[in-house]
């Protein structure tokens, strides 16, 4: 028993606090599946499908979290490794003829079972005129945007040669995840006044923004809420040149400049005082494929009044962002941060700069013709503004529930931010 008790112990892995994030609002909707992430890739040439299975098989199996599942003893979360894959396993799902949209939403949306499923789904569909369509689908929680790149690299080199391999054996990585929840719960244990200190000074005002001047008069309740439509425009290179020379100047990033823009436009069309934008961040600690999805959700609050300038506007985000950074309040999981603000539908709304899913797989005589992104139904906000750099210009890429906004008001607002 005893014997068996140590083995136990030595395949499991401790949970960071951002992944029992996950695991948390999944224990509250197990059917939810608005954090199934998708990457989905038109493809033409010489597809070999078993090549592509073996690869595969041979990726989860070198990748610890991919191949565990959590559990939960009352006290402590746990990844645990389940049993190795066998090589005869069908691990990718081919579809020999063209599925519908229908089909292929009802298969992405096919919730996880973290404590029991295999965390990955791999489907291979044969094209009307001979392409493929390559989709994976995995929990949120095994991949965040600073891992995809990461992510779709991998499953290119595994396709490639039947000789690569995972650098870091599942012992070493089950180590390095185990020492970096441990790095993560000292920095909050030596900082937790601190911390509690910024998120009460921050939050504790704060409502939630009044979204009316974009929502639909008349809400479908029978529409599926994972309806979700995008709004995508770019900011050329001119433009962006001058937003980093005054970025610069003021000793801010181009992307919190455009996150001040987002406020002031919020201010300008719900006349609220008081705006607070949510926003993923990524724990650069936990950036590596290997550690599973470490982003977490911070709040910033923007204080508005009659006579403000952007001047002020400009020094409340510097004291926001310096104080953030030198309490360690970005450490605290966003299920703790919740507990500051007296509404929490303020997370609706969220501006993120992010991995837009850009980066194609390259497979050996494979060309990957297209992205697509008519799929992706990961989303947990309403709405969310996301920023990404490409081409020497800023593209936006802007999401949001087809149940509960109007695509003219929202094209009208992005407008405005523009012109801002």
């Amino acid at each position: 028993m005893n014997i068996k008790n140590s083995f136990m112990e030595s395949t499991n892995t401790i949970l960071t606090d951002y992944q029992a994030t996950f695991y948390n609002e999944w224990l509250q909707d197990p059917t939810r599946t608005d954090y199934n992430m998708v990457n989905d890739f038109l493809l033409s040439g010489q597809i070999d499908a078993e090549q592509l299975n073996s690869g595969l098989i041979r990726f989860v199996s070198e990748h610890l979290l991919f191949n565990s599942n959590v559990i939960n003893d009352g006290k402590v979360l746990m990844w645990r490794q389940r049993n190795p894959i066998r090589y005869s396993t069908q691990l990718v799902s081919v579809y020999e003829f063209q599925l519908s949209n229908e089909d292929m939403l009802k298969i992405v949306s096919e919730p996880f079972d973290l404590e029991h499923d295999l965390l990955v789904r791999y489907i291979l569909i044969k094209q009307d005129n001979g392409d493929f369509r390559f989709i994976n689908i995995q929990p949120h929680i095994l991949v965040d945007g600073l891992s995809g790149d990461e992510l779709i690299n991998e499953f290119s080199k595994y396709y490639n040669s039947a000789y690569h391999k995972n650098q870091r054996s599942l012992v070493q990585q089950r180590q390095l995840h185990n020492d970096l929840s441990t790095k993560f719960n000292k920095i909050r244990t030596e900082n937790q006044t601190k911390i509690a200190d910024f998120w009460q000074k921050h939050l504790s005002t704060l409502q939630s923004n009044d979204l009316r001047f974009i929502s639909k008069s008349q809400i479908d309740n029978q529409q599926n809420r994972n309806s979700i439509d995008t709004i995508d425009f770019f900011i050329e290179e001119d433009l962006l040149l001058k937003i980093k020379s005054a970025a610069r100047k003021v000793r801010l990033t181009p992307y919190v400049i455009s996150q001040m823009a987002l406020a002031v436009s919020l201010n300008k069309y719900t006349g609220q005082s008081n705006i607070g934008i949510s926003f993923p961040t990524a724990v650069q600690e936990g950036k590596e494929l290997i550690y599973g999805a470490h982003v977490n959700t911070l709040i910033i609050d923007f204080r508005f009044s009659s006579t403000s300038t952007l001047e002020e506007l400009i020094e409340q985000t510097l004291l926001y962002y310096n104080e953030l950074k030198l309490t360690k309040a970005k450490y605290l999981p966003i299920g703790y941060i919740s507990k500051y603000l007296e509404d929490k539908r303020i997370l609706d709304f969220a501006f993120a700069q992010t991995n837009l899913r850009t980066t194609p797989v390259k497979f050996n005589k494979v060309e990957c013709k297209q992205i697509n992104d008519d799929l992706h139904i990961d989303m947990v906000n309403n709405i969310i503004f996301e920023q990404e750099f490409k081409n020497n210009g800023l593209h936006f890429k802007v999401r949001y529930r087809t149940t509960l906004f109007d695509s003219y008001l929202i094209n009208s607002f992005i407008d405005n931010f523009k012109n801002i």
